[in-house]
């Protein structure tokens, strides 16, 4: 990926799954519509889960397969179409297709298990930072939060099951704000500068 977009990229994937989250608690919003049934509310709201899944199988053909994959296997033909149906710039087409190259050549030339088991001091720092940033992004607990929402609602009084929706609601929208700012901050800032600025802000 260029660049410029890739702080974007990979927050997409977080923003997707808030996107998700959110629509998920407004969905819980037809458990109150009084003209659905009891018994089929929640069935609906279950069932709804289904269609972006749906989705995602049905435009699966559409999407142009992965250049880097279609190198692995030596057709760098198509690596050619694909990369010139999503770029026009045909310097950037050659740079892609060099940094694809190199890429392939770097994996092959990647460690073995006895590299990850028996470490170098630069490989053993690799390691700490990527399973540490893994280990402190589910232990600050964000995610327990949002999966019971309802019951830190009702501790603080919030005791109706609508205005619990509601107030979920509130929390989804929060947290998908903080995914969508969060692509655009690391590219203008880095990823280091990142890190740093949400560590700070989970401490404080």
């Amino acid at each position: 990926a260029p660049p410029a977009y890739r702080g974007r990229l990979i927050t997409a994937t977080e923003i997707l799954i808030n996107v998700g989250v959110v629509l998920g608690y407004l969905s819980a919003l037809l458990l109150d519509v009084r003209s659905i049934p009891e018994k089929w509310g929640w069935r609906i709201v279950t069932g709804l889960a289904a269609l972006p899944a749906a989705l995602v199988l049905g435009l699966s053909p559409l999407l142009p397969e992965s250049p880097r994959w279609l190198a692995k296997q030596g057709r760098w033909d198509e690596v050619q179409a694909v990369l010139q149906q999503l770029y026009t710039n045909p310097v950037e087409i050659k740079a892609l297709k060099k940094s694809i190259q190199d890429g392939i050549g770097e994996e092959q030339a990647e460690a073995g298990w006895g590299q990850l088991f028996c470490p170098s001091v630069v490989t053993r720092r690799m390691l700490i930072v990527g399973l540490g940033i893994a280990f402190f992004q589910q232990a600050c607990g964000s995610e327990a939060m949002v999966y019971y929402s309802p019951s830190i609602l009702e501790e603080y009084g919030i005791e109706r099951v609508r205005e619990q929706n509601r107030s979920v609601i509130l929390i989804g929208f929060a947290k998908l704000l903080g995914a969508v700012l969060g692509g655009p901050f690391l590219d203008s800032a880095g990823r280091q500068t990142g890190v740093v600025v949400s560590t700070g802000v989970t401490v404080g």
